[in-house]
């Protein structure tokens, strides 16, 4: 069991180091890269309509999420999930 546990606590710090690294690489990243991926939205949108068949209610929604919010970071997180980048 003991080293069960050990194994555990480095399992624990290795996830804060990544962590703090992943965070660490966020706040380098340009605010102009993330208004690159805003301003190209509505072209990735429509390409993954026609490869995909997304439904048109979807693409609303996330226009609809960037206009109100203005959150370019969140933004970049759906791009990044939905397309692979």
């Amino acid at each position: 069991m003991g080293r069960f546990d050990h194994s555990s606590e480095t399992e624990q710090s290795n996830m804060k180091v990544l962590r703090a690294s992943i965070l660490l690489a966020w706040v380098d990243i340009p605010p102009q890269q993330f208004q690159q991926h805003v301003e190209l939205l509505p072209k990735r949108n429509s390409a993954a309509i026609k490869a995909r068949g997304l439904s048109r209610r979807l693409v609303l929604r996330s226009k609809v999420h960037i206009h109100k919010r203005k959150a370019f970071q969140t933004v970049f997180i759906w791009v990044g999930l939905a397309f692979g980048i």
